[in-house]
């Protein structure tokens, strides 16, 4: 286990006690529930070794941490909160258009003077559809006109609340059919465009989306902030797109399994912008390492993060970061006296290139991001399987035989009872090696995504957790080039109807985020184990063609080695050498205590074991 990284773990459970032991004085249960926490988190520094200075640097940065992420919790209610209230006003103010238009004055009398302000709610309903969407409009309006249905309405206002029923329809038929337009307009351009388009093609192409006034050229740049909106806006096209059918999502689920290090939106800009993209990096990171882009290339835009320190307002005006006030000042700091802001973050555009828009080639992708895993296809599914052995462990689940008989069934889940473990994976028996380690990846995305622990068991129907499973298994499998022709997503038309961006968008986040996880402790697997095939082949004598260990601790006897060896010599210090017929698996080398015998070694152990045979004779 990472030795820091469970130090933080057990460091913030211990502020977590410490704040519940503050909140709740008089319950006795948090104060021993403080004190269990505080000795194990001793007991796991003392065991470390960590020098002070660096344990006091940890403790400082989950202090940070866990600051920032109550300051980021804070700041998503108050904008939870502030949509409601948005969508509150939206409904009020439609509620109060409607049923000016369908009051009924009296004969000879003039209509009473109302607050309803029709220019206030053209202006109120564009800035809301512009923050929310023309789908939100659309159903909070659905709704008001069904609450207004249920009241006591003349024939007459029935006639016209039908009216605008009629208009509301045609409005959004219209609205539909202005967005397909779009959509081909957009799949047209992007047949046309070639991998190194110019930028002034893609701002023109996305004239009609955005309203902006598209005159791009390198002395009239738009401004920052609206090349912000527009590649956000172009996001939110492009994951409609990716639901069209099963095959575009196939599409883009392989892409995010090969630029899984990227967020979300920056992956589905780079699909958007460059199809067929294998590797990107900044313009700065291709040339350090060798590989110039070439001339005349133009970028592709992402989304880059800006944050800003925190600061005050010195006694003389001036404004000053906080990390650099003196111990007067952080005083009065604490004490409110002094002006300060909180740290900001923002987005600019950024620009990165991809391999075939450098000197590079394929075949210095190795060289050039060497934790790469490029075998193509998958040939060792055992070490692919252990792989995700280790995914599981993390998780705190066991992989092995099922507790019945699963019949045709590939696998299935256990909850543990004992609480000790968080599930145990039963892989069944009849299963081929690649049927077993497609059927671990749909089980582990299950256990991620939806365990009983997890927010979303609870709001996602069984066909949905099949659905959201099923994808991240593809994107996995895509990654690590196995055959993925058997993945289904037939469950794909089902699941979009009805479903908003917002669904759309959290569906595929989990997805990548889950991937991405799965594959980054694979991937340290597959590298490890390379690393150890690289050893066993240097540990092998090629005379008698066996497998030399040497015991890094105990001599050889009392079953501290594995059963088989058919040779050995004395090491230094009594410590054994022992030859197998066979190599040793990781889990043998770690139970026993052992370890490849370097080549090396063998060569020189080889020539005093025949130069002793020759004097023998």
């Amino acid at each position: 286990m990472n030795t820091e990284k469970d130090l933080r773990r057990k460091y913030s459970e211990l502020l977590f006690a410490k704040q519940n032991e503050q909140r709740y004085p008089e319950q006795k249960g948090y104060v021993k529930e403080r004190e269990k926490i505080e000795r194990q988190y001793w007991d796991a520094v003392l065991k470390s070794k960590l020098p002070k200075e660096q344990l006091e640097t940890m403790e400082k940065q989950v202090i940070n941490e866990i600051e920032e992420f109550a300051g980021l919790y804070k700041q998503n209610v108050e904008n939870d909160l502030d949509s409601d209230k948005d969508r509150e006003t939206f409904k009020k103010l439609f509620m109060q258009k409607v049923l000016e238009e369908l009051s009924e004055p009296e004969p000879n009398q003039q209509k009473e003077a109302t607050p309803f302000n029709r220019q206030q709610y053209e202006a109120k309903a564009k800035e809301f559809e512009q923050k929310y969407g023309y789908d939100v409009v659309y159903a909070l309006k659905r709704e008001v006109l069904d609450e207004i249905k249920e009241m006591d309405l003349t024939p007459a206002q029935q006639e016209k609340l039908q009216q605008i029923e009629t208009e509301l329809e045609k409005e959004r038929k219209m609205h539909q059919e202005l967005v397909e337009t779009q959509k081909n307009s957009k799949k047209e351009a992007s047949t046309q465009r070639t991998n190194n388009r110019t930028m002034e093609a893609r701002y023109k192409q996305s004239e009609f989306l955005t309203g902006v006034e598209n005159d791009y050229t390198r002395n009239n740049k738009i401004d920052k902030k609206q090349q912000v909106e527009h590649l956000t806006n172009e996001i939110e096209q492009d994951i409609e797109d990716y639901f069209a059918t099963p095959e575009r999502l196939k599409e883009y689920l392989s892409f995010i399994g090969n630029f899984h290090q990227y967020s979300f939106k920056n992956t589905a800009l780079i699909h958007s912008q460059f199809q067929g993209a294998t590797a990107v990096a900044s313009a700065k990171f291709w040339k350090d390492n060798g590989f110039p882009v070439k001339k005349g290339e133009k970028g592709i835009q992402i989304l880059v993060p800006n944050k800003t320190d925190p600061k005050f307002k010195t006694e003389d005006g001036k404004w000053k970061r906080i990390e650099d006030a003196t111990d007067e000042e952080r005083e009065k700091l604490e004490a409110n006296q002094l002006e300060n802001k909180r740290s900001r973050l923002s987005f600019s555009v950024g620009h990165v290139f991809d391999i075939s828009q450098t000197e590079a080639t394929s075949s210095d992708l190795p060289h050039i991001f060497p934790k790469k895993w490029l075998d193509g296809q998958v040939e060792n599914y055992k070490a692919t399987l252990e792989s995700l052995k280790n995914v599981a462990n993390e998780m705190n689940i066991s992989v092995g035989e099922p507790f019945d008989e699963l019949g045709a069934a590939k696998g299935a889940f256990y909850y543990d009872d004992s609480g000790k473990r968080n599930g145990h994976i039963g892989l069944n028996p009849r299963n081929s090696e690649l049927q077993n380690v497609k059927t671990l990846l749909h089980e582990l995305a299950h256990a991620k995504l939806h365990h009983v622990k997890h927010k979303n068991h609870q709001k996602l129907s069984t066909a949905e957790k099949k659905f959201q499973a099923e994808m991240t298994a593809y994107t996995v499998a895509s990654y690590f080039g196995m055959d993925t022709s058997d993945y289904s997503l037939s469950y794909l038309a089902n699941w979009t109807q009805g479903k908003n961006l917002h669904d759309k968008e959290k569906l595929l986040q989990e997805v990548r985020e889950t991937a991405t996880e799965f594959i980054r402790v694979m991937e340290e697997g597959l590298n490890k184990q390379k690393t150890m095939q690289h050893e066993f082949e240097e540990n092998k004598d090629t005379i008698n063609n066996l497998f030399w260990y040497e015991m890094k601790e105990r001599p050889i006897g009392d079953n501290s080695q594995p059963k088989g060896f058919v040779d050995w010599r004395e090491g230094e210090g009594m410590h054994g050498i022992v030859a197998y017929e066979r190599k040793l698996t990781a889990d043998e080398l770690a139970e026993f205590g052992m370890q490849p015998y370097e080549k090396k070694k063998l060569k020189e152990s080889n020539k005093q074991k025949e130069a002793a045979l020759s004097m023998e004779a």
